[in-house]
């Protein structure tokens, strides 16, 4: 049966200009489900069906939610391999604003712009009183929780860019002044983590290094990758097995056969459990 979508006119937003936005807003729009508007998949398993990098995914996704054109939600799915092994696998739902949905957001917006530019300072006050209060509830980190993770964001910078301590205190500090100036909010501290690290990156002083030759280059490289699908790949893959039987649940909920769905659902679960005592053992105890 061809499978029919309604999404918005997105050329007015400004991830339209960005390619892989673009393929990436219209993927997902065509492969989420009708009644809920919603997709949930992996950015790794995004990241190989698209054929871009990991990390340019990730920057995708920033964008649209930025626009208020998708929001997503973090979910950890159990897969049965066969009939006793369960693996549990973290994957991203993705949801797909309506048209009416952006046009309410639109409305939203204007009128806010203009209460905002009557409001006295009193109210101001008030405002961002409650906007700190609403970031509180919905489990973001504000700047003053990133403040409190100052040694962290600089351990974070030492570990993962191999920075010299000096270098790692200056933009750590940096980082955060910045953010503060933007009045910068975050969803969770992986999210704080990914935009921390992304930000110092591109203000690292160069290094000097001894050039290789091309076919040491091509070598180090080849051994660099095959180490990381080989650390990741067995856990991908069972994540695989979870996110499969939860499409399998799912799918059977849609269909309301019950008893097929309460099935799935259960072997779904001891998946899940089984893969966070392999690969989550301290989440799992």
């Amino acid at each position: 049966m061809r499978k029919y979508v309604t999404i918005p006119d997105i050329r007015q937003y400004p991830s339209y200009r960005s390619s892989n936005a673009r393929l990436l807003y219209i993927h997902v729009a065509m492969g989420m489900e009708i009644s809920t508007r919603t997709y949930a998949h992996s950015l790794r398993q995004l990241s190989a069906e698209l054929g871009l990098p990991f990390q340019q995914i990730r920057t995708a996704l920033k964008q649209l939610e930025n626009d208020g054109l998708v929001a997503t939600q973090s979910l950890t799915q159990v897969v049965t391999y066969g009939l006793t092994r369960k693996v549990t696998h973290n994957v991203t739902q993705i949801y797909v604003m309506s048209v009416s949905e952006l046009e309410e957001a639109s409305n939203a917006a204007s009128n806010t712009a203009t209460n905002t530019a009557t409001n006295t300072a009193t109210n101001t006050a008030t405002n961002t009183d409650i906007n700190n209060k609403n970031i509180l509830n919905s489990g973001k980190l504000s700047h003053s929780d990133a403040r409190a993770r100052l040694q962290k964001i600089r351990e974070w910078l030492l570990g993962s860019l191999g920075l010299e301590g000096p270098e790692a205190d200056e933009l750590s500090k940096a980082f955060l002044d910045r953010q503060e100036l933007k009045g910068k909010t975050w969803d969770n501290e992986g999210d704080l983590l990914a935009h921390a690290i992304s930000w110092a990156e591109k203000r690292m002083k160069p290094k000097k290094t001894v050039k290789k030759s091309d076919s040491q280059a091509r070598t180090d490289e080849y051994q660099r990758d095959q180490e990381q699908r080989n650390q990741a790949s067995d856990k991908e893959k069972d994540w695989e097995e979870v996110a499969k039987v939860y499409r399998w649940w799912k799918e059977a909920e849609k269909n309301k056969n019950q008893e097929l769905a309460e099935f799935q659902r259960q072997a779904y679960e001891d998946l899940r459990q089984a893969w966070e005592k392999k690969y989550q053992p301290q989440k799992a105890s």
